[in-house]
């Protein structure tokens, strides 16, 4: 099941999401700013297997295929033609064993791409190739370079956890000017980030899963009711990892400025006395609680942003 957030939020409920059936609105809208080409998404569908490596190949997707070195599943048929990926491509694309399929557009500085390419496995599924081809079909207004952020958000995160784990020890740290500075810097660091992490991650996982769900049927040739209910469970694990990455970032924010609070309020009473590294003065103690506030009220438009997506996932 798809996780509450452990605050108090309102439920965005979706506007009607455009169909590819009502020609009239072609590109429907998705939360984190996404659009989907749903002629896109109903010619692929619609499609008969045989033509589906043509009519990705027609859109200028380069589609490459991954050898499994000890397959335990059927080989796809349909990919065996196909070129396969060479290993530095692979590499350089952190294509792992676990990948059944990834798209590589061609502004993704990791391979020096001249065109879109899209990674499938030789034993992945129909239905798997049609949801790594529907990523070329999502749009956003952020050019999706995004392969710098990925790698410093994990760093961002690693970051902000030593920090955590430190302070739940020794919260007392958080009488030291240098440690409130550094911790504001990764929750900051790591804010800075966040929405287009998930816009072009996770995000873009559960919203091709669900409307797969729609347009591929019983009566389709890549139904496959095993896949669809995997997808459906893969589709509500991003949400929840979506849910959790931000539930961190926003406990360590508030968890942060309590403490800060607390402890200004105990040197006030003089409840507490400051070793010689130490100093929280006044004026020390509300900026830093102005500068938390400020990271939390960043963090309301994603907020609202995982509560549309969450509406979403179970209602459309």
């Amino acid at each position: 099941m798809l996780k509450a957030l452990n605050f108090s939020l309102c439920l965005f409920l979706v506007s009607s999401v455009a169909l590819a059936d009502n020609p009239k609105d072609r590109f429907a809208s998705f939360p984190f700013s996404l659009s989907l080409d749903m002629d896109i998404v109903y010619e692929i569908t619609a499609s008969k297997p045989k033509d589906l490596l043509n009519i990705i190949n027609r859109h200028g997707v380069k589609v490459h295929r991954v050898v499994t070195k000890s397959p335990k599943k059927q080989l796809n048929p349909i990919l065996a033609n196909l070129e396969v990926a060479s290993d530095v491509l692979v590499r350089d694309s952190e294509f792992e064993e676990s990948y059944e399929g990834r798209m590589l557009l061609r502004a993704n500085p990791c391979c020096n791409l001249t065109q879109d390419i899209l990674l499938i496995r030789d034993t992945a599924s129909n239905y798997t190739l049609i949801h790594e081809f529907l990523h070329f079909a999502l749009h956003t207004e952020i050019d999706p370079k995004w392969k710098d952020t990925e790698m410093n958000f994990i760093l961002a995160m690693r970051r902000l956890n030593i920090y955590k784990k430190s302070l739940f020890f020794e919260p007392n740290n958080l009488l030291n000017p240098i440690w409130r500075r550094d911790v504001l810097n990764a929750e900051k660091d790591l804010l800075e980030m966040l929405f287009v992490r998930f816009q072009m991650g996770q995000s873009q996982e559960a919203i091709i899963e669900k409307v797969l769900s729609r347009y591929i049927d019983p009566s389709s040739p890549y139904f496959d009711s095993a896949r669809k209910k995997e997808g459906h469970a893969y589709g509500e694990a991003m949400i929840n990892n979506i849910i959790d990455l931000y539930g961190a970032l926003f406990e360590s924010i508030t968890w942060t400025k309590n403490t800060v609070t607390d402890y200004d309020t105990q040197i006030r009473s003089k409840s507490i006395k400051l070793q010689a590294k130490d100093s929280l003065t006044m004026d020390q103690a509300k900026s830093f609680l102005q500068a938390s506030n400020r990271l939390l009220k960043e963090l309301d438009p994603i907020r609202a942003e995982i509560e549309r997506l969450k509406a979403f996932y179970l209602a459309w």
